[in-house]
């Protein structure tokens, strides 16, 4: 695995690690088995097991960072990795490959490689490049643009 590539990148997990107290019971269940899991195989240790601990219990990134000794980017760095271990760990019922089957399942057919990495760029960042759009309300130009498609799906 290439820690922090688009690839994998783990936006399900990071966003149940977020979300903890939301989650359903069978989420919740799932990640905490995960958690185990790598506990006890040494996987998560020491400051990361903190910053878990802490960003489960929805401290913010700047007091989790105060607590360890590091600066916030680090925390959310390592919010990362911890994330890609548990998505292993997981399986890929929680890995984000599973938004980009769905998107392809909900338009009916294969994404090309540009709308893949339309749909990666939302997910990496949150949003899309223009308002209004979403990963299942799009379409790519012949020109390349994105825009969205206002047809009924």
């Amino acid at each position: 695995m290439v820690e922090g590539s688009i690839a994998n990148m783990s936006i399900i997990v990071r966003d149940m690690i977020r979300n903890y107290y939301n989650l359903d019971d069978s989420s919740r269940l799932d990640l905490d088995r995960a958690i185990g899991k790598l506990i006890e195989r040494d996987a998560l240790v020491g400051d990361d097991l903190i910053i878990l601990r802490l960003t489960l219990d929805g401290v913010h990134y700047t007091d989790v960072a105060r607590t360890v000794g590091v600066v916030s980017r680090k925390v959310s760095r390592r919010i990362a990795i911890i994330a890609d271990k548990l998505s292993d760990e997981l399986g890929e019922e929680y890995q984000d490959d599973k938004i980009i089957k769905e998107v392809e399942r909900r338009l009916g057919r294969p994404l090309t490689d540009e709308e893949t990495a339309f749909c990666w760029q939302v997910i990496k960042t949150g949003h899309p490049l223009k308002k209004g759009l979403s990963i299942f309300n799009f379409k790519v130009g012949d020109d390349g643009f994105i825009f969205e498609d206002k047809t009924e799906g």
